[in-house]
């Protein structure tokens, strides 16, 4: 008699608790300490590189006086992450410039972030988010973690008076979570460019850190305290949304020379209105954006490890001039493509 056998890989589950970063980022990076680590009156700072054996980069977390807490992270992992996030009563703010990450908090409908955005993340206090980081895809964001209370202060208001989504969720809530995706513009990026890149070292690092991160939080709540901007309500049926993700897959794969908007929607059995707001609803972009980061991130990744031409990195991701994609690449990752090959060697 033939035996099958069967073996199944449960993926490895890693708890990342905000009050304990120093014990949950051995999980996450594989390292057996913090690369470096400093302290002083201003607060604290932590520094932890990938193994080699689990891919590139590392993570970087600020805990200084003020209560802002700052993580900044660039990295590629070689096997997926899952991650079990825990925020307690903090709101987080997630500044990235790349990403591949599905996400989902208790009962709620799971989030697949994988462009470029901003957004504000808030669970009960209760509720753990689940999330899945994708293997081979550059992760690289900026994180702010702080009390509601904080962000009044720094808002200049009564709690009461701030945005719904950075209220504390109410016992009934338990189990849901709040996610919600904001389009991201240059000032933005610049300044996580800036945290990512910074050279600083010792306290002066810190303090830059801070004030960086001061500055994302005052134009995101700048942002949200803005009157909202009047757009048509869009019903979308499952249909509709199944439409709309397909649509994001195949962009991943022909971002170089997307077909047209309205191809996209005729093909796709979805009208024009649905796709366009639709399509930003889910992912926090419009789609021309959208094609943009995906372009941006093919450059970035052809610049870092290949030895193609400048020509031929353009062409590849889809630009037809080399001044725009210049530009385009200082201001999203604060260096030039002459500036990015020069850091990896």
């Amino acid at each position: 008699m033939q035996v099958t056998l069967f073996f199944v890989v449960v993926a490895q589950v890693i708890h990342f608790d905000w009050d304990n970063i120093e014990e949950t980022a051995f999980g996450l990076f594989g390292a057996e300490e913090a690369e470096w680590y400093y302290q002083s009156s201003q607060g604290e700072a932590w520094r932890y590189a990938l193994e080699p054996t689990e891919g590139q980069g590392g993570l970087e977390y600020f805990r200084p006086s003020s209560g802002i807490n700052v993580l900044a992270m660039d990295c590629q992992f070689y096997a997926p992450r899952d991650i079990v996030v825990e925020d307690g009563t903090s709101v987080r703010f997630n500044f990235a410039l790349a990403l591949d990450v599905q996400m989902q908090a208790g009962r709620a409908q799971p989030t697949h972030a994988m462009t470029q955005s901003w957004r504000v993340i808030n669970t009960c206090d209760d509720t753990e988010m689940n999330e899945h980081l994708a293997a081979g895809h550059r992760h690289s964001w900026v994180t702010i973690h702080c009390a509601p209370d904080l962000l009044a202060q720094l808002a200049g208001k009564e709690a009461a008076d701030l945005p719904e989504l950075l209220h504390p969720l109410p016992d009934w809530y338990s189990g849901k979570s709040i996610n919600s995706p904001f389009e991201t513009d240059r000032r933005l990026s610049e300044a996580v460019a800036d945290i990512l890149n910074c050279k600083l070292e010792g306290n002066l690092r810190l303090q830059y850190v801070q004030a960086r991160a001061t500055e994302l939080l005052c134009l995101a709540l700048y942002q949200l305290l803005e009157p909202p901007r009047s757009a048509p309500e869009i019903k979308l049926t499952i249909a509709d949304e199944a439409a709309i993700r397909a649509i994001a897959e195949q962009l991943r794969y022909e971002f170089a020379d997307p077909p047209s908007i309205a191809k996209l929607a005729m093909d796709s059995g979805i009208n024009r209105n649905k796709l366009f707001y639709g399509f930003r609803n889910f992912y926090g972009v419009t789609i021309s954006r959208y094609l943009q980061n995906l372009r941006l991130e093919r450059g970035y990744e052809l610049l870092t490890t290949s030895d193609l031409s400048l020509l031929e990195i353009c062409e590849q991701a889809g630009f037809s001039h080399q001044s725009n994609f210049s530009t385009a690449i200082r201001n999203r990752f604060g260096m030039s493509p002459k500036e990015l090959r020069k850091e990896r060697t």
